[in-house]
Formats: structure tokens, C-alpha cells, sequence
């Protein structure tokens, strides 16, 4: 069954989204971050209200389970939760970008508190201030190699990062505590941007005169531009409904585009498929084993042989992701202007 196919089944059997033309009041939380940045910028742009919610830590001992962790810091922090209570009030969607977005650390603490234990205190403060749907940014991460990543609440996470933000999901999807009564879990896949370390190593090795790539290229690549991840909220922020659990949709990126765009018209050296998943495979056995070096290579796996998307929703709803092909040779320009 082909995708299309695969998402017309689907629009058969969801509970259906319907649209919403006028303006919204919508809270971010960590509207000051990267993704909370550019989702402000966004919302703004499409003339809903924004009020942005910054400067929420969330610091517990994982000693717990999420949802436990979560109820224990709000019992014990009160006067910290009472003004962002006051501030989400009246709003018609709380958007949680907070988090600790470090996919090489190994900072579990930190890991935990902020990706796992953050939502479910975001969750439950909107709650108490009588918002009625939350839409949480986690990632695609959190399914690893499931391939293709999809948009059901199986998780395979093979790094603390990925685990700690898969954490994060089941405490929103099971905790006890309150929460909004519309929860949806956007998975944006891999983030590019200027600022990000994982995009100015891909201009590198991008920018180099011969680049090694596995066979012809044409493996898609579950990227994602932050103009391009805003957009798909901001269309979730504009229905009267949205679903549990939201794929950042294909942006049309393959091995050799994505390079070729990022690169500084580079020259491929083809390398057998079968000879690329062998380096691969021991790179990621590696990296499992020794921990650390799992997000790393993962990423090798994923740019050197790419990952499919079975994303539904949003083309169920009418979006369709622009060609993102230009922004991500102004990404390259502009890394290579700042590091020349």
C-alpha cells in the first residue's frame, strides 16, 4: 500500500479536524529557544495573539517516574507555578518548546527534568488554568531506527536524549495528573538551522570537493528547516481539533540533495550500498555500546542511508510542506560566511 493510500485509509478512520478561521490566543512556553522562537515569529505573522512564557526550570532528582516527579515539583513549587498559571489563563492553546534540546549529552538529570518531567508540569499547569488543548514539540528521535517513523506512540529510543524526550510523551499521554483534554505530540524530525552544531558538521563535510555518498543519493532524509516546522504548528494552531500524535511531513529531501544544497557544488564518489551499511552497522554497534557515541551514529546512519516518513495528519488537513531547497543553501552560505 502506497502512502497516499496509507493516509486516504487513515482520513477514513480519524476523528477528522475541522478548520478554525479566526485568530487565536496561543501560549508559548520557551518562546525564547530556537524552535519557541520561530514559532512565535510564526504565530505572530498569522495574526493570532502570542504570549510567550519563558524562564520555566523544571529541576528534580530521576529518581522517579515522570508523572511522580512532576506531581512532587508542583506540590513543593507553588509560588513558581502560580504566575505562569495566571498567564496562560484565557489562552486558547499552550505550545510547550521548552526542553533541553542536547542530543549528544549524557546529562541524564538534566535530560530527565527538562524533557521528561517538563511536559507533564507544562501539561498540568495549563490545566489548572482551564486551556483546553496543549500541542507538546517532542521528536522523531524518540521511534530511532523504526523505519519508516510514523505517527502511532511506539517509541524506540536509542540514546539518553531520545529516551529522555520518549519519557516526556508517555507522561503526557498516561500521567494521573491534569491535563488539557486535546494533547497533541508534534515529532519534528532532525532540525537544521545555522546555529546548530549537527547542520555546520553537514556543511563541512558537505562543503568538501569530493563527497563520499551511498549509491546514487536518492535515500529521503527526515530533515527539517525551522520555518518549515513553525508552519506545520501554526496550521495545528488554526484547527479546532488536532491529533495525538503529528509527523513533521517529508520535506522532498534526499542524501544527495540535502548535500548538494548545503555543499559548495561538491563532487560524488558513489560508494556501494552494501560496503556504506556495513560501516554503519559497526559504527552504530559501537556507539551502543559505548553510549556516548550513540547519537552520533545515528546520524551517520540516517544522512548516509536516510530514514522513511509515514506522515498522515497534516496532509489530511491540507498542508503540504514548501521546497525548503533554498533555505537550506542559505544555511550553507551562512555557516560557511561565519567559519571562513
Amino acid at each position: 500500500m502506497s502512502l497516499a493510500q496509507t493516509c486516504s485509509l487513515g482520513a477514513s478512520l480519524s476523528h477528522g479536524l475541522s478548520g478554525n478561521d479566526h485568530s487565536m490566543r496561543v501560549a508559548i512556553i520557551g518562546a525564547s529557544g530556537f524552535v519557541g522562537g520561530a514559532i512565535l515569529e510564526s504565530a505572530s505573522a498569522a495574526g493570532h495573539v502570542v504570549v510567550p512564557v519563558s524562564g520555566l526550570r523544571v529541576r528534580c532528582a530521576a529518581a522517579y517516574a515522570a508523572d511522580v516527579a512532576a506531581s512532587q515539583w508542583l506540590d513543593l513549587n507553588e509560588s513558581i507555578a502560580a504566575p505562569i498559571i495566571a498567564a496562560l489563563a484565557d489562552t486558547d492553546v499552550v505550545v510547550n518548546a521548552a526542553g533541553f534540546a542536547a542530543p549528544h549529552s549524557t546529562d541524564w538529570e538534566t535530560l530527565f527534568s527538562s524533557n521528561s518531567v517538563l511536559p507533564a508540569v507544562v501539561g498540568a499547569l495549563a490545566a489548572q488554568a482551564g486551556v483546553s488543548r496543549l500541542i507538546h514539540i517532542s521528536t522523531a528521535a524518540v521511534q530511532g531506527r523504526r523505519d519508516p517513523l510514523d505517527e502511532t506512540a511506539t517509541t524506540q529510543p536509542f540514546s539518553a536524549y531520545s529516551r529522555s524526550k520518549a519519557f516526556g510523551e508517555h507522561a503526557l499521554q498516561s500521567s494521573e495528573l491534569l491535563r488539557p483534554g486535546m494533547v497533541t505530540i508534534y515529532r519534528p524530525t532532525s532540525v537544521q538551522g545555522v546555529n546548530r552544531p549537527t547542520t555546520r558538521a553537514l556543511v563541512r563535510f558537505a562543503s568538501r570537493r569530493f563527497v563520499p555518498i551511498a549509491g546514487a543519493g536518492n535515500a529521503r532524509v527526515p530533515v527539517c528547516t525551522t520555518s518549515s516546522l513553525a508552519s506545520a504548528v501554526i496550521h495545528l494552531i488554526s484547527r479546532r481539533a488536532s491529533p495525538p500524535i503529528v509527523l513533521q511531513p517529508w520535506e522532498g529531501m534526499t542524501t544527495r540533495s540535502l548535500l548538494e544544497a548545503l555543499g559548495r557544488d561538491p563532487t560524488f564518489i558513489p560508494i556501494p550500498e552494501t560496503g556504506v551499511r556495513w560501516v554503519v552497522s559497526r559504527a552504530a554497534a559501537v556507539g551502543d555500546a559505548l553510549g556516548r557515541a550513540g547519537d552520533a551514529a545515528r546520524r551517520l546512519e540516517v544522512l548516509a542511508l536516510g530514514q522513511g516518513q509515514q506522515a498522515c495528519e497534516l496532509a489530511e488537513v491540507g498542508f503540504e510542506p514548501r521546497d525548503q531547497s533554498d533555505v537550506y543553501r542559505a544555511i550553507g552560505m551562512a555557516v560557511r560566511e561565519i567559519h571562513r
